[in-house]
């Protein structure tokens, strides 16, 4: 089914029988419903309450019991969760704060709740999303413009408030699929953030902005003043990372390695760029250890585990140990069981994930030849190293 244009209406919600509807169809199937009523008001937007909970319960989380109302379509997809947009707010210390690409309002939510905060603006270029932003954050200041033209009306309000820049954090999360097809370079993202960026820090002497997981740390690293970058973890995916600029800032960044475990609870590794270089091997040894997510986009698994005495396979993102290391949620760790040829493995597994590193054969393919179905307990690790193919049966410690 085609994705619909049309957005939710805040007058579709104007009284409690909304809300008596949605909770009547809970369990109604969304297809059935927009089959049955289509774009027609209001249950176009009833029926999209439903079915942002049903995909996104837990990226939303607290979101659904306070009546949110939730967008259609790529809002929600793009938009931070509730978990990351909290430790954003962690990051903000200023007493003012604006958002300039708002979007379905998660972040602007969790930066207007923060103690010392006495105002914050919500500014989305979609009026349709903006109106949304009214109604869900109705004592926040919200508007609808290109954040390229926010300049004088935020000198404006600077003075009406008598702000100083060091009062005011901007945060920006730019458009990546502006062409239609997502975007990893800031160079091609909307607002552009590094020609825009010396005149944000005129005004606020202080940027946060996110990108995309797959962005490159070395480009982050040289927008003006960049001070720090977060590589951000949760639910197990590498979800962001976060550039925070200030004005005059001539200090290498330091870069951050975030796991995000719930609210409230985080695990921060801060890489030491004067580290000691990593021992490699090709022989394995008792114990695996493999960085999560967010820990190989940061780098700083080298400095991490090879303060463990661990060392690095040649192959891939893997290191091996006859130690074990501490539990942490930052890696994995395996103890190996067997080391076999390709498709030697004596060791009765019915169950076992598998990855492959540099070996040719895909995971289904060795699934398939090895007669196992899919499990967590067990790994076996089907790799290259060297001229050497071989799997690596381990048992997951974590």
């Amino acid at each position: 089914m085609a994705q619909p244009q049309q957005q939710v209406i805040p007058e579709d919600f104007s009284d409690s029988a909304a809300w008596t509807w949605i909770a009547k169809h809970e369990r109604v199937s969304v297809a059935d419903l927009r089959l049955k009523y289509g774009l027609e008001r209001p249950y176009f937007s009833w029926i999209s309450q439903l079915e942002a909970k049903r995909k996104y319960a837990r990226k939303f989380g607290p979101l659904f019991e306070k009546q949110w109302l939730f967008p259609t379509s790529l809002p929600l997809e793009q938009s931070s969760s509730y978990a990351t947009a909290w430790f954003k707010a962690t990051l903000v210390t200023t007493p003012y704060s604006i958002d300039l690409c708002a979007g379905m309002g998660i972040d602007s939510y969790a930066l207007s709740r923060r103690p010392e905060l006495q105002e914050h603006w919500a500014n989305e270029l979609n009026p349709d999303l903006a109106q949304l932003l009214q109604h869900n954050l109705p004592n926040l200041k919200v508007s609808s413009a290109p954040a390229e033209e926010l300049f004088g009306p935020i000198e404006a309000w600077k003075q009406a408030l008598n702000i100083g820049p060091e009062d005011l954090t901007l945060y920006v999360d730019p458009d990546r699929r502006t062409s239609g097809n997502k975007a990893h370079s800031i160079e091609h993202t909307v607002p552009h953030l590094p020609s825009l960026q010396r005149q944000w820090l005129e005004c606020a002497h202080t940027i946060i902005s996110k990108h995309s997981p797959m962005a490159s740390l070395e480009e982050l690293k040289q927008l003006q003043g960049c001070t720090a970058i977060y590589v951000v973890e949760f639910l197990g995916e590498c979800k962001e990372l976060l550039c925070v600029q200030r004005k005059n800032w001539a200090v290498a960044p330091d870069i951050h390695t975030v796991v995000i475990l719930q609210e409230e609870d985080v695990r921060l590794f801060t890489t030491n760029t004067a580290a000691t270089p990593i021992s490699h091997t090709g022989q394995i040894h008792t114990f695996l250890v493999q960085p999560g997510p967010a820990l190989s986009k940061s780098g700083g698994h080298e400095e991490l585990l090879g303060g463990m005495g661990a060392k690095k396979l040649v192959t891939g993102n893997l290191y091996t140990s006859e130690h074990l290391p501490a539990p942490n949620e930052l890696y994995e760790r395996y103890e190996v069981i067997e080391i076999a040829k390709p498709y030697k493995i004596q060791t009765p597994v019915d169950r076992a994930a598998i990855e492959r590193i540099g070996f040719p054969e895909h995971p289904d393919v060795i699934r398939e030849k090895l007669k196992i179905n899919e499990g967590r307990e067990m790994k076996i690790f089907a790799m290259k190293l060297g001229t050497q193919k071989q799997m690596i049966l381990a048992r997951r410690l974590d």
